[in-house]
Order: C-alpha cells, then sequence, then structure tokens
C-alpha cells in the first residue's frame, strides 16, 4: 500500500445555544447563522453532511464518539447511521481524576452495548494521554490509539506502543491550524497540503487528518471537503483508522 489518509472526526458536541452562536458568529456564514437562530439547520451538528461528502467519494472515517459530554441520546440516529453505513465508530474517552479506569470502562462498554458495536480504538477528549492512560485501553481490549500528535513520536505516521497498542498519531488538527495557529483559511490551506506532502515526502505510510465534525461549518473547517477532493487528485488512498490497520494485517 502506498500512501494512506485516516480521516478522523471527533464529536465534541453537537449543539450550541443560540446566545454561543451568536458570540461566535464570525466564524460562520451570515446565512447559516439565520439558519440555525431560526432553526432551519443546527450548525454543530454535522454528521450527515460529511457523510455525505466522503460518501460522494466512496469514502468511510471515522468518528471517534463520546459518552459523557453531551446527552448522547441526542445523537442516537447519527450513530446508527454511521454504524449501518460502514463508517468507523470510535471512542471518544473523557479521563476524569477520580477512577478514571471504571469510567472509561462503563462509558466504553455503553457504546458498544447500546449500539451493538465492536469498538477497536480511541481517541482522548483535549487528547490527554500518558504511558498510564494507554495501558488502561489496552487492558480494556482496544486495539489503537490516535491521541498523540506526529511532533511527539518517533514515527513514519504509525507504531506499536510499549503497551501494545497502535498507536496512529494526528499530522493535521483543525483546531491547531485555525486556533494555536490562528492562520487565515488561504494560509490554512498552504499550510496543510505543504505539511502533507513534507510527509509523504519523508516517507510516512499513513497520515491521520483530524478535522472535528462540529466545525464543518466554521471558517477553517469548511475547508476539509476542499482538502478531501485535493487528497483524491492525489490519488492517496483515504478510509477510517480500523480500515488502514486491517489492510495492513495489523489487526
Amino acid at each position: 500500500m502506498s500512501v494512506y489518509v485516516c480521516l478522523t472526526h471527533d464529536v465534541d458536541t453537537i449543539f450550541r445555544s443560540a446566545r454561543e452562536v451568536f458570540a461566535r458568529r464570525s466564524r460562520f456564514s451570515r446565512a447559516d447563522i439565520l439558519k440555525h437562530l431560526f432553526r432551519v439547520s443546527n450548525l454543530y451538528n454535522n454528521v450527515y453532511r460529511i457523510c455525505e461528502v466522503e460518501d460522494a467519494y466512496k469514502l468511510r472515517s471515522t468518528f471517534f464518539i463520546p459518552v459523557n459530554l453531551f446527552p448522547i441520546e441526542k445523537m442516537l440516529d447519527e450513530i446508527k447511521y454511521l454504524r449501518d453505513g460502514g463508517w468507523e465508530v470510535g471512542f471518544h474517552s473523557v479521563i476524569e481524576n477520580i477512577q478514571p479506569f471504571s469510567i472509561v470502562k462503563m462509558s466504553l462498554e455503553f457504546l458498544e452495548e447500546e449500539f451493538s458495536l465492536k469498538v477497536y480504538g480511541v481517541r482522548a477528549h483535549y487528547l490527554r494521554v500518558n504511558n498510564d492512560i494507554i495501558r488502561m485501553y489496552s487492558k480494556l481490549g482496544l486495539i489503537y490509539d490516535s491521541s498523540y500528535r506526529v511532533e511527539s513520536l518517533d514515527s513514519k505516521g504509525f507504531l506499536k506502543l510499549p503497551e501494545g497498542l497502535w498507536e496512529l498519531p494526528i499530522a493535521i488538527m483543525d483546531t491547531d491550524v485555525f486556533g494555536r495557529l490562528m492562520l487565515s483559511e488561504k494560509s490554512a490551506w498552504k499550510y496543510i497540503t505543504a505539511k502533507i506532502e513534507k510527509l509523504v515526502k519523508s516517507g510516512y505510510k499513513v497520515i491521520t487528518i483530524l478535522f472535528h465534525q462540529e466545525s464543518f461549518r466554521m471558517k477553517g473547517g469548511r475547508l476539509y471537503s476542499r482538502l478531501i477532493d485535493w487528497l483524491w487528485e492525489k490519488e492517496y488512498t483515504m478510509g477510517s483508522c480500523y480500515n488502514y490497520l486491517k489492510a495492513e494485517d495489523l489487526i
């Protein structure tokens, strides 16, 4: 297999109040804000929209779903749609200071049992990860993690951690580009495509990209559709984390 791009989405929230959207109005188009305010559409729930973009290319990505960031019953239909449509449902863990193993175990079991899923991979909320957390994931039977950035690991896009899990470190994350680096869309596009090409030239076999589902209609997040088209033209293989590991006989 040549270069493989793991397409991933964290689901941190699926709704913001009208007041919260108005406070962030610079991130959205005026038309989208009006639609949200009048409840014509929900700016922060873009699962179906992302699936529509990916399905046009016959692609399936990974959605990392939390159990305890918002009421999960507000997302029942979307999770069933992802499961039945062939998208990978990963676990978006929320690490708490009190009894972390018990809470993560309870949340993971709920996700699998409630939706008749087999969850293979995990990404921590806020990318909170360390050796102890990785050992906890291993004890829970998870196969891979995707919570590190590529800059923090000596890898070519994936590696086996000492704790036994495969790691698929994040190469591109929307909040890094538009939040921490505070790039305009024009500068961000140049940065993202140049970084991907640099990683490919450096010998990376797999490149993991994270665009949060709630950012899909925001400034910056709107580049996801354009990025899919660019990667397609480059003839890179794209898909979920699970499909990459399976294709490489790592699962």
